[in-house]
């Protein structure tokens, strides 16, 4: 049998931290999550690898439903064929 060439995308986390001035946890959460990226350090080089998607390598984007590029493959589940 013939082996078929597969692309398999995936993601990785990346730690980031940031200083937080407030009266309690819950207020520091509020404001951390409402903060822009910019007072955010990166902290590590990336771990926790997550396969996300997998797609033999023939696969042209206007035979799928909703792909426009290889990162609508990417960053959302198995494509469906067109029928």
């Amino acid at each position: 049998m013939d082996k078929k060439k597969f692309i398999v995308t995936g993601t990785m986390d990346v730690g980031y931290k940031c200083t937080i001035m407030a009266t309690t946890e819950d207020e520091a959460w509020e404001i951390a999550r409402n903060n822009d990226l910019e007072d955010w350090e990166q902290i590590d080089d990336g771990h926790d690898w997550t396969l996300e998607n997998i797609y033999e390598e023939k696969i042209k984007y206007e035979n799928l439903k909703g792909v426009k590029n290889e990162a609508d493959i990417i960053f959302n589940k198995k494509p469906e064929k067109r029928t």
